[in-house]
């Protein structure tokens, strides 16, 4: 439960940036800090927005929550954010 591998972090989250270059990300859970105010993500050079990443829930309850992606490019421009529903069970998987 205390982790979520988001292997694309798209889950369909991609959005094309054209010729721009992503040079910050960054992620929320549920309530949005505002832009540059969130956790960080690491980057590397080339990276896109289904680049692979790990992102720990373990401070999260037990119920629905939203994970917030926004990305950031070498304009200087915040992209929109993207946001998909998870569910966090009170119940760790595969516990009796």
């Amino acid at each position: 439960m205390g982790r979520i591998l988001i292997g694309c972090l798209a889950l369909a989250m991609s959005t094309p940036l054209l010729a721009q270059q992503i040079n910050r990300a960054e992620y929320f859970f549920d309530t949005d800090p505002g832009p540059g105010l969130a956790n960080g993500l690491s980057v590397p050079e080339g990276a896109t927005s289904s680049s692979p990443h790990t992102i720990s829930a373990a401070a999260l309850g037990p119920g629905f929550h939203t994970l917030n992606v926004r990305y950031h490019d070498t304009n200087g421009t915040w992209g929109m954010v993207q946001g998909r529903m998870l569910f966090v069970s009170a119940t760790p998987v595969g516990a009796s």
